[in-house]
């Protein structure tokens, strides 16, 4: 019935697993739980998730990318319903997996939204973009979602096998950013997206740093999905404001700007209190830089 499929890579998900497969058992489902290791250098203790049944870990014997990897995933995947969850995540709810299969037998959808939250306590100074940034851009509530306010990730996301007949990931994006939303925005062309109220949290642990490294990857991505015109920029809010300011040149003056104050924007980005509006305006000037 039902395939969890999560890629992993540096990341311990055997408690994620371990809560998923507890559940998924009381439930009393057919079940499968697939991790894929992307050729990472630390597996952790993830080996014994092959301990558990139902339950197997794999390491890819080289890097895929993160398009790759959930391709390989939904092509080993027995079942017809298709769970996908990242690595640093966990259910929100003990009755997280009961939520969806109550889904597939009462509705006649295809795909189903969970949705993302954040801890409320606030982590230590030096992980405070993150954590700010997911609370404020990325948390989307239900209330929200069923309005029809779309959440841009695959993350908590359920779909039944035969969409990916019509739909598959973009290999050509192998680091981080910008994959999810190219799939949505195209799953999005065939069947709608059911919002439910089945969240899991958010754990990544990334430093400041290591979110504005990760962010510049993204947006090299994105810049690429914008020249190659595989992605529709009206869907994406920092991608129509860059082609309109390259419309008249003006992005000329964001990217002289983005490289007199940096260094500036990042040390206040690295603070305590980081400014959200300030991250954005750093966004857009280091996609003005990309040529």
């Amino acid at each position: 019935m039902l395939s969890i499929l999560i890629p992993s890579y540096n990341y311990d998900v055997l408690p994620l697993v371990k809560n998923l497969q507890e559940q998924a058992t009381k439930v009393g489902i057919v079940f499968e739980i697939l991790v894929f290791d992307d050729a990472s250098q630390n597996h952790f203790n993830n080996s014994r998730i092959n301990e558990l049944e139902s339950c197997s870990f794999t390491v890819l014997d080289q890097n895929r990318g993160r398009s790759a990897i959930r391709n390989l995933l939904v092509s080993k995947a027995k079942y017809e319903w298709l769970l996908f969850l990242d690595a640093d995540v966990m259910p929100f709810s003990e009755n997280f997996i009961a939520h969806y299969v109550q889904q597939i037998k009462s509705s006649g959808s295809f795909c189903f939204s969970g949705g993302i939250v954040y801890e409320k306590d606030k982590p230590a100074r030096n992980k405070m973009l993150r954590w700010k940034y997911g609370h404020q851009r990325e948390t989307i509530s239900f209330e929200e979602r069923i309005k029809g306010k779309v959440h841009n990730t695959i993350v908590n996301t359920l779909f039944h096998k035969s969409i990916f007949e019509k739909v598959r990931f973009n290999e050509t994006i192998k680091s981080y950013g910008y994959e999810d939303v190219i799939f949505i925005t195209e799953v999005l062309h065939y069947y709608p997206i059911q919002a439910i109220d089945n969240p899991v949290f958010h754990l990544d642990d990334n430093t400041s740093t290591e979110f504005l490294i990760k962010t510049k990857s993204a947006l090299k991505n994105l810049h690429f999905l914008i020249i190659n015109n595989q992605i529709d920029i009206h869907k994406i809010k920092i991608a129509k404001v860059y082609i309109g300011l390259k419309k008249y040149n003006l992005h000329i003056l964001m990217k002289i700007f983005y490289r007199l104050f940096y260094k500036p924007m990042e040390k206040q980005l690295k603070s305590s209190n980081p400014s959200i509006f300030l991250f954005d305006i750093y966004r857009l000037g280091y996609l003005c830089t990309l040529q």
